[in-house]
């Protein structure tokens, strides 16, 4: 035999065999037909309503679809509300030059600090002041040493001022 012929006989063989396999498969998916079909009518009528029995629901229309909501922004800044109107306080009334006046407040206190004190006292000045030392005449004074204590003592006085007046 020539060996084309085998080779040919073989091919046949072969496609043969394959043929027959392929027929032989279940169809899976079978072609959808050309028309399409319409639904099979119901086997049986539906149920009359009796007519005590409630009407059928109506019809409802479906939710509308779902918009996203709009882009993040920031918000407005936190302005207060403006505060409610309150009339002024009325003045007091006008002191009489007959009645008596309303005593001072008293002076605060500082903490601290030491009441001034006037004159020669030891702590500050262990030494009396010089005798040619004279005030407000416009001469030239003479110091001892002890300035820091005088100016210490000078402030503390001031304070005492401050307080007073700052009341």
């Amino acid at each position: 035999m020539d060996l084309s012929l085998l080779l040919t006989l073989v091919i046949y063989l072969f496609s043969g065999l394959f043929a027959h396999l392929v027929e032989s498969q279940p169809n899976v998916n079978p072609p959808p037909p050309e028309f399409p079909l319409p639904p099979p009518p119901p086997s049986f009528p539906p149920p009359p309503i009796p007519p005590d029995s409630p009407p059928p629901p109506s019809f409802t229309p479906p939710p509308p679809p779902f918009t996203p909501p709009p882009p993040f922004s920031t918000p407005p800044p936190f302005t207060p509300p403006p505060p409610p109107f309150s009339p002024p306080p009325p003045p007091p009334p006008p002191l009489s030059p007959y009645t008596a006046s309303p005593p001072p407040p008293p002076p605060r206190k500082r903490l601290g600090s030491s009441p001034p004190q006037h004159g020669n006292h030891s702590h500050h000045n262990p030494s009396p002041p010089p005798k040619n030392e004279k005030l407000n005449t416009g001469k030239k004074i003479q110091r001892t040493g002890n300035e820091s204590c005088l100016c210490m003592s000078n402030y503390t006085f001031l304070l005492g001022l401050n307080d007073q007046f700052a009341s």
